[in-house]
């Protein structure tokens, strides 16, 4: 009984968040794991708020290493310790989390996106471009998979390329301020200086920090 009550709670936690109600979420699953220790799926869910909203990566990892303990099958569990691992700088840990993520559910699309991001950390930037052309061909519109594909490709001197999929991402989500970022500096690569300052304008207004979240391992002029 108090299993399947746990769970509920679970669930109710995760309405609140996704409503952006971030206080009832963490009481709820606080009480989801008082209520049933061995409760996998509350770990997992606080670890993601962890990281997320609060920004606490050694507290996601803990909440990650609790749920994989008590279910070593559980491949969200490893998939999103290896974005807390990036987020650390383990680039190594957390490609070998996104690979057991793959071992476990080999159709697990945001495995092949977190494994080629850890794949772009670690310098294999064709296993990159590989990993984010699985995922769109398994979820054709996922434009930031466009993105990241497009990073790739820039650092491997692709610049028409990786233009061509910001263009794509553009196409998908036009308010992308990701992907205006980075066509920015591929069209200063390319000589377009005023393209290239437009399309940083628009990434400014749309985000204050619009490289935040990019994966460039090369240092940009």
């Amino acid at each position: 009984m108090s299993a399947e009550e746990s769970k509920k709670i679970v669930k109710k936690a995760m309405d609140a968040a996704r409503s952006g109600d971030m206080q009832p979420a963490f009481t709820g699953l606080a009480q989801a794991i008082k209520l049933d220790p061995k409760n996998a799926d509350a770990y997992h869910h606080r670890a993601r708020l962890l990281l997320q909203v609060m920004g606490d990566t050694p507290g996601a990892i803990m909440d990650c290493d609790k749920a994989i303990e008590i279910d070593p099958m559980h491949h969200l569990a490893y998939g999103f310790r290896s974005v807390a691992r990036r987020e650390k700088g383990d680039y190594e840990g957390a490609l070998e989390d996104a690979e057991k993520s793959l071992e476990i559910k080999p159709d697990y699309m945001a495995g092949y996106g977190v494994r080629g991001l850890a794949k772009h950390m670690c310098g294999d930037l064709e296993g990159a471009i590989a990993d984010a052309s699985k995922v769109i061909e398994m979820l054709p519109n996922y434009y930031e998979a466009y993105v990241d594909r497009g990073v790739a490709k820039e650092e491997l001197g692709d610049i028409q390329g990786a233009i061509n999929d910001y263009n794509r991402a553009l196409e998908i989500r036009p308010q992308c301020a990701r992907a205006f970022f980075e066509r920015s500096i591929a069209k200063k690569m390319a000589g377009d200086e005023e393209g290239a300052n437009a399309d940083m304008e628009k990434a400014a207004s749309l985000d204050p920090n619009p490289g935040g979240r990019s994966v460039r391992t090369k240092p940009v002029d």
